[in-house]
């Protein structure tokens, strides 16, 4: 299976990734289902053997990119940092997890194997903090703090109630499904010379990124307040790099890589210890798509990381 690239020729992928993500058995979360994709039973993304050979480890968070989607295992940036510093990395990474959700994929881990000692916890997010972003695509008026992996859990459920409703048509269900699947890129055509309450598009965006942030560095604040006084450990918190910081956004992509550029900077600004990766030698050819990296480009971020560790 081919992947078209605009900033390069098409990129080849694996059937493995023809799939949806499941509800998680043992948690209210988004996972690929055990066995598939090298997951062990609570959906993260390592081999349940490490638990044989692990001393004090670090933990590695984020969504997929930290997962290492459309790459195998062994791809992924958690695995070659692994290699490098020859120092066991428990890969926690889960699909459109957010700082929060990465939080709570932390909490789940630590309850699972409550005597481990863990050295170090790594975090590398940002492109999942896209709540404020589709706010913005969806043409709200002001921010609603929001949760992207309940955001999809919460269109499943409405699905499952117009299935199950004795209202249930199909002409309804149809409906529903095309405003999920198209309704983000039919605003974004639509949203030309748009104004909401006499401010610029461009300033509706940014108000909307900034919110973000300080969502962002709020959940971030819980997180480290749990890593260093329960766990007594440390968190790096890494901001990830994209197609943006390496190549001109086409059209389509143009509002998400501003969005995505405010809310760094508001990050940074408010969070003085948070890493920025935007910048490390990468290439265009190194990006599967907009956010996700090849093997290649994964060791390039590992390398990076490495450098803090």
């Amino acid at each position: 299976m081919k992947l078209r690239r605009y900033w390069a020729s098409p990129y080849e992928i694996g059937k493995e990734w023809d799939q949806i993500l499941t509800v998680s058995p043992e948690r209210m979360a988004l996972s690929f289902s055990a066995g598939s994709l090298e997951v062990e039973g609570h959906g993260f993304r390592f081999s349940s053997t490490k638990f044989a050979e692990v001393r004090i480890p670090k933990v590695a968070l984020g969504g997929s990119t930290t997962f290492g989607h459309y790459c195998s295992r062994s791809d992924s940036w958690p695995e070659q940092l692994e290699n490098i510093i020859g120092e066991t990395v428990f890969n926690c990474g889960q699909p459109k997890s957010d700082v929060w959700m990465s939080l709570q994929n932390l909490l789940h881990f630590v309850r699972s194997n409550l005597d481990m000692k863990i050295d170090k916890v790594i975090t590398y997010d940002g492109v999942n903090q896209n709540a404020g972003f589709n706010q913005f695509i969806r043409n709200s008026y002001s921010y609603r703090p929001e949760h992207t992996n309940f955001q999809q859990l919460d269109r499943i459920m409405e699905v499952f109630r117009l299935v199950t409703s004795t209202s249930f048509n199909r002409y309804q269900l149809f409906l529903f499904l095309f405003g999920t699947r198209y309704r983000e890129k039919l605003l974004r055509r639509l949203e030309l010379g748009r104004k909401k309450g006499g401010a610029t598009q461009s300033q509706t965006l940014e108000y909307f990124a900034v919110s973000e942030a300080q969502l962002y560095c709020s959940t971030l604040s819980v997180m480290k307040s749990f890593v260093e006084k329960s766990l007594d450990s440390q968190l790096i918190t890494f901001l990830q790099p994209t197609l943006f910081d390496y190549f001109k956004p086409s059209w389509d992509d143009r509002n998400r890589a501003q969005y995505l550029r405010v809310l760094y900077d508001a990050i940074l600004e408010y969070e003085k210890d948070v890493i920025d990766l935007r910048g490390i030698p990468l290439l265009p050819e190194d990006f599967i798509d907009w956010a996700h990296l090849t093997p290649s480009g994964n060791l390039r971020v590992a390398s990076a990381i490495s450098n803090f560790l």
